[in-house]
């Protein structure tokens, strides 16, 4: 899930188990937006925090859990505003240049 709030894009990854396939997607999403989080019902993001907590942090990757019973969504681990990068690209190199883009085809 991707979402916008305020001038800010985040996305969400769901998942009923398996804390490392998602993790791997996190951080795949962290060079498109400005925050990323993993999502787990209660029961599991207990698990997912004793076992990655260390490396979430470390990666600026925030923690949901999900009461599945009341749909109330816990902020367990904020996550930090992404700087990730990828050799020369990264989000605002790749804004800027979708911005010459259109400029280009405007003329």
């Amino acid at each position: 899930m991707i979402f916008q709030k305020n001038k800010d894009i985040v996305a969400i990854e769901l998942k009923l188990a398996d804390w490392k396939k998602a993790l791997i997607q996190a951080q795949n999403y962290q060079l498109a937006v400005d925050f990323v989080y993993i999502a787990f019902p209660s029961l599991k993001s207990d698990l997912v925090l004793k076992k990655a907590k260390e490396k979430l942090t470390q990666k600026g990757i925030g923690l949901l859990s999900v009461d599945e019973q009341t749909e109330q969504v816990e902020v367990v681990i904020p996550a930090k505003k992404s700087s990730f990068s990828f050799g020369h690209l990264s989000k605002k190199n790749l804004i800027n240049q979708r911005k010459r883009v259109f400029k280009r085809k405007r003329l």
